[in-house]
């Protein structure tokens, strides 16, 4: 699961996905789906960098 909270820690959203995906999988699918849902485009993230990708770091 994949909760979204605004800053005031109220949850905007949530995603469910399988138990045996790749975290850094769902990161990417979640911050397209703010781009597309709300046109937010700068987040922050607070992650284990385990659950990063490379490529966002």
């Amino acid at each position: 699961m994949g909760l979204l909270i605004d800053l005031y820690g109220r949850p905007i959203g949530y995603d469910l996905f399988p138990g045996n995906t790749f975290d850094g999988k769902t990161l990417l699918a979640v911050l397209d789906k703010l781009e597309k849902c709300f046109g937010m485009r700068k987040v922050i993230i607070i992650a284990e960098v385990k659950v990063l990708p490379l490529k966002l770091i």
